[in-house]
């Protein structure tokens, strides 16, 4: 009835201690216990949990551990698709923020494994005194490009700077979560990333402008601590987004800790806004990354984005 989905390279290893510790309290309960060996493992897991009979998936590691999951889930109809819950011990563990999602992972499994009936869960939420943890819906988008290649994200879709940073820290080996990636930042600066001409429909109203970085939140953070899209809800059936136009190495300094309190939405350089569809196309293809996992380097320059609003039930044991 509870699978948990375990990633034990998340946080580059570092969260193997912990995970050891959950899956003795999730086997000793009776929880079945299913650890990620390869790349897509935890999708291919996830979707075939639907098709089980279980009611509910615990993620267990970082953001890409989230996303595998999340891929797998929307495999599954509505009617069957499990509910997501998710236990914080990656690296940046955005979506779980973002969300308000975060518990001591502990204390948070046991809450779980203290519901037996998921539906009867869900029903109690009417009781304010409940002692069932919340269930409620949260949207997911999606993005497909010109090659055919589609995939669901939860969290952020980067194009450009923030897409370059991300493989900029994966080639830090000596540091881990916000520290890695606010180098990964400061490296991509000193490249002077450039942009794109982009064409765009944003509900289907054209507009055009030089792209540096352009990133959409379903929720308000990535790499571990910037606020891209402060204002971002999961819930809210739109897509927030920060256009960043191009500028200097000197001006995107000056932006960096803007970003990094979610002050930058002032800012003459940035154009904020939600939409529900985008359609874009780039001159040159740009990288591109979903929720900190690599969509593309240098194949993708087209792309249709949206949002399918209340597409996955999600477990809330945080409070």
């Amino acid at each position: 009835m509870l699978l948990c989905i375990a990633n034990p390279a998340a946080n580059r290893g570092g969260s193997r201690a912990l995970q050891r510790q959950l899956q003795t309290l999730a086997q000793t309960d009776g929880a079945t216990w299913a650890e990620t060996r390869y790349p897509r493992h935890a999708t291919e897991l996830a979707a075939h949990a639907g098709m089980s009979g279980i009611k509910a998936v615990v993620a267990i590691g970082g953001d890409g551990t989230v996303h595998e999951v999340v891929n797998g889930l929307m495999q599954s109809p509505p009617a069957i698709r499990p509910a997501l819950s998710v236990l914080p011990s990656g690296t940046g563990n955005d979506f779980a923020l973002g969300a308000g999602l975060v518990v001591e992972p502990m204390a948070g499994l046991k809450a779980l494994l203290s519901v037996r009936d998921w539906e009867l869960a869900a029903d109690t939420l009417v009781n304010p005194h409940s002692t069932s943890p919340k269930i409620r819906t949260i949207d997911v988008g999606v993005v497909q490009d010109e090659n055919g290649k589609r995939e669901y994200w939860d969290n952020t879709l980067g194009i450009g700077f923030d897409a370059a940073a991300n493989l900029q820290a994966r080639r830090i080996t000596n540091l881990r979560g916000f520290p890695m990636y606010l180098l990964a930042v400061v490296r991509t600066i000193a490249h002077h990333f450039h942009a794109a001409n982009a064409e765009m429909w944003i509900d289907d109203v054209p507009f055009n402008q030089a792209v540096m970085m352009l990133t959409l939140g379903n929720g308000p953070r990535e790499g571990g601590g910037f606020i891209t899209t402060p204002a971002s809800k999961m819930d809210d059936g739109l897509l927030d987004f920060a256009m960043v136009q191009q500028l200097s190495r000197w001006q995107m300094l000056q932006l960096l800790p803007k970003v990094m309190s979610g002050t930058h939405i002032h800012s003459q350089h940035v154009r904020m806004g939600q939409l529900k569809t985008l359609h874009l196309k780039l001159d040159r293809p740009l990288p591109i990354h979903i929720d900190g996992e690599v969509f593309s380097t240098d194949s993708s320059h087209e792309l249709n984005i949206s949002i399918i609003p209340a597409a996955i039930r999600v477990v809330d044991v945080g409070g």
